[in-house]
This record gives structure tokens, C-alpha cells and sequence, in this order.
């Protein structure tokens, strides 16, 4: 389950799908203990995502609570990826991505802007090939943006492909859920009274018009 628990971002990457800019909103902590809660009965992982989510003012709270409803479960452990931008939070995703309580990564590629991400968080993330890594070639020309996806600024991309770009359900900050990332993917519920969907698919899915004819 992705829980954006901020659409607030430092950066403004010519890739973003979600079009993340300074202005922004933060999730509030009930909000986000309600869509662990949700994820626990559902046995989801979860990911804290943005945004970028190391701007959240609450998010080593957040991170902690994430942890402790993961149980120490592998599949369970919670994920963020981060800019990197944040040099204290940044090195603490690295931290514990190291020590298996977490999984981390930080996204360090052509399109972001990397003067504001210090070295000791890159040379850091260099250490494990797992933890860090251009998603598209830091090397690679844009036609590397063939991988994303129709949605905020990279649909400035002729290259991209109309896929989803998160196929899973999408906690937004305010606690309203979607069946996916999709710009028009159906509201579904929201973290205090549960959902209604037969899966936990991208809604344009083949898997989800499975579900659907099963209900």
C-alpha cells in the first residue's frame, strides 16, 4: 500500500507523474496510523512515498510506527525511496536499509537535481548497488523515459508508455483511497472506513477485470 504521506517535494524532476512541487500537503498522524492499521488487515508492505517523504516534519515518527507494524517480517519491511536532498534523513534510510530493518534506495539519476544531495549520502548509497541507482541510467539519454509513464511531467516525454505508475492501492495525505496512481483511477474508500474493491490492482488491469467478474 502506498501512503503518500506528503505530495510536497524540494525538487521538480522533469519524470515526476505527480507533478511535486514546493507547495504541498503533509499527512496528519492519525491519518497515517489509520492506513497502517488498513494495511495490517490486509497484510499490504508498505511504502512511504511523496513527494519527497523525507520532508514530512513527523518522519521519523512516521518511519517507526511503519517499522513496528512491519514485525520484523522481510515482506513486511517498510520502503521509501528518497532524493536524498535531506542529508540527516537520508542517511538514516541508509542506515537501517543496511541493517535490514528497512528498505531503502536513493534515487539519484539525470533527472534529479543533484547539486542539492551532499556526497556523503551519495558515496554512502554507493557502498550496496541495491540502495542506490539511477531507475533510468544516470548515463542514459531521456529516451530512457520510454519507462514512464502518461501522468504530471513526464507526459511531457513523447516517449511514455500509458502505464501506471504505482498498480496498487494509493493512500493520498488527506486519507482518501484510490484503486491506484492512475489520474483516473476511482476513489475507493479511505482509512477509517475500510475499502470497497475487489483487488488491489491498477483498475485498467487485466487482474482487476478478473476481479471484477468474480465479485
Amino acid at each position: 500500500m502506498y501512503l503518500q504521506i506528503t505530495d510536497k517535494c524540494n525538487m521538480t524532476c522533469d519524470h515526476c507523474a505527480f507533478s511535486c512541487t514546493r507547495k504541498g500537503s503533509f499527512m496528519k498522524e492519525e491519518v497515517f496510523k489509520a492506513g497502517l492499521a488498513l494495511a495490517n488487515d490486509y497484510d499490504f508492505t508498505i511504502v512511504l512515498g511523496g513527494g519527497e517523504p523525507t520532508l514530512h516534519p513527523q518522519f521519523e515518527t512516521f518511519l517507526i510506527h511503519a517499522i513496528a507494524a512491519g514485525g520484523g517480517r522481510d515482506r513486511r519491511k517498510p520502503f521509501i525511496v528518497t532524493n536524498g536532498s535531506i542529508k540527516k534523513r537520508a542517511l538514516l534510510i541508509h542506515q537501517l536499509a543496511v541493517a535490514n530493518i528497512i528498505k531503502g534506495k536513493l534515487s539519484y539519476d539525470q533527472f534529479h537535481n543533484l547539486k542539492m544531495v551532499d556526497e556523503e549520502v551519495i558515496e554512502a548509497f554507493r557502498e550496496s548497488d541495491d540502495l542506490w541507482g539511477p531507475p533510468y541510467g544516470i548515463d542514459e539519454p531521456v529516451r530512457a523515459t520510454s519507462q514512464l509513464f502518461k501522468r504530471g511531467r513526464a507526459t511531457r516525454f513523447e516517449e511514455a508508455k500509458d502505464e501506471c505508475i504505482c498498480p496498487e492501492w494509493m493512500v493520498k495525505p488527506n486519507g482518501d483511497i484510490y484503486q491506484c496512481a492512475c489520474p483516473d483511477a476511482p476513489k475507493i474508500g479511505d482509512v477509517w472506513n475500510g475499502v470497497d474493491s475487489p483487488c488491489c490492482e491498477c483498475w485498467h488491469s487485466e487482474e482487476y477485470k478478473e476481479a471484477l467478474t468474480n465479485v
